[in-house]
């Protein structure tokens, strides 16, 4: 990660230094959305809000952050920040300026983020009656400082109108297209790059290691000796890559819940989400995408099939929100788990299973389970 340095301001005009420094915070100070993350937060903790969203947008976006920061609950210590960003805010600090930290996410957020952070000098942010981006943004900014008489950092495309009314831009891992327009602006720019998200980091957040489990789909068609059988197998591979296709959108589902208790874990705030190489917004999309496929392949698969994924899918959703954290209870969630993937694949196959076969299997995967969990608590003494 490149460390800021006062070389990198050779871009912007020496007379900026006699004026305010504001900063974004989502996407710039810290590498997530405060919004989007207060939602899967209050969503986590009571997902009866689903269906009150609606009605809070109704009254504006500003409402709807309220509400959200109400329910939620964020350790803003430890977000994501963007180290180059810290640089820059610490420079402007000995260089004796004014520091403002200007957002659209609520106010609540952003006195916490200031108070986490003792670098700004002045706190601007979305209150419940007030929406301060775009436009918004700009106008406060230039009633307080002056147009052209303060530098604006940050990263989107709606913050091109309060680019246009500043005296010096920089762009903080923005889109090419906005770098673009911005750097045709008149006004000194300097371009903190995207750091790029890799196909690795996206199969690393997807787990798909994981979808080796979904290999117990066949056990039905070699149990049954039905391994030849064309049929069969093709009908197993849909629905092996059905499951992997919903196994994957929980495993996102889970990461985005998590992502607080993730922080505070050791090793768990390096995943994607948690470490904020990859974007909140994007896990959601990657979600209804996943499932979309998911739930297309099983539709052309038996009902029975798409019953046992739908059992498959309610069971870990209300294992990500509550059973995880029952003791006992957890385990045995687990291993009901992997022995409804061999009875998936006896639906999909239209194979029937003996009761010994089900019996050995919950046997096994309850077995291996209590090791898990054994082990689990063994390291974390």
């Amino acid at each position: 990660m490149a460390e800021y340095t006062p070389a990198m301001r050779r871009t912007t005009a020496n007379a900026m230094l006699d004026h305010p420094l504001c900063v974004d915070l989502d996407g710039t100070l810290i590498r997530t959305d405060l919004t989007f993350e207060s939602l899967l937060g209050a969503l986590k903790r009571r997902p009866w809000l689903l269906f009150l969203l609606p009605l809070w947008w109704s009254r504006g976006k500003s409402h709807l952050k309220h509400r959200l920061v109400q329910a939620a609950q964020l350790d803003v210590s430890v977000l994501p920040y963007r180290a180059e960003v810290l640089d820059m805010i610490h420079q402007a600090r000995r260089d004796g300026r004014h520091v403002a930290l200007v957002t659209g996410s609520h106010q609540t957020l952003a006195r916490q983020v200031a108070d986490h952070l003792p670098l700004f000098d002045t706190v601007l942010a979305t209150t419940e009656e007030h929406n301060l981006i775009g436009a918004n943004k700009a106008l406060v900014l230039e009633q307080m400082f002056g147009r052209g008489q303060f530098e604006y950092v940050a990263n989107g495309r709606v913050d091109l109108a309060v680019w246009q009314r500043s005296g010096a831009a920089v762009t903080v891992n923005a889109p090419p297209s906005v770098v673009r327009q911005v750097a045709g602006m008149d006004i000194p720019h300097q371009d903190i790059p995207n750091e790029g998200t890799t196909w690795r980091i996206w199969i690393k957040a997807i787990r798909l290691q994981q979808w080796l489990k979904n290999l117990l789909l066949l056990v039905p068609i070699i149990t049954a000796h039905e391994v030849l059988n064309v049929h069969a197998l093709g009908a197993a591979l849909l629905a092996f890559l059905s499951f992997g296709a919903c196994a994957s959108s929980t495993y996102l589902i889970n990461d985005l819940l998590d992502l607080d208790a993730d922080r505070h874990h050791q090793k768990k705030k390096h995943r994607p989400f948690a470490a904020g190489t990859l974007d909140v917004r994007a896990g959601l999309m990657a979600i209804v995408l996943l499932m979309f496929c998911g739930v297309g392949l099983a539709a052309l698969l038996p009902a029975g099939f798409q019953l046992a994924l739908a059992a498959y899918l309610i069971t870990t959703l209300l294992y990500s929100l509550w059973l995880k954290r029952v003791a006992s209870l957890d385990v045995i969630i687990l291993a009901g788990l992997y022995t409804l993937r061999i009875i998936a694949g006896a639906l999909a196959t239209a194979i029937s299973l003996s009761f010994w076969l089900l019996a050995f299997s919950m046997f096994v995967f309850l077995s291996l389970a209590l090791v898990k969990r054994q082990s689990t608590e063994l390291k974390s003494l």
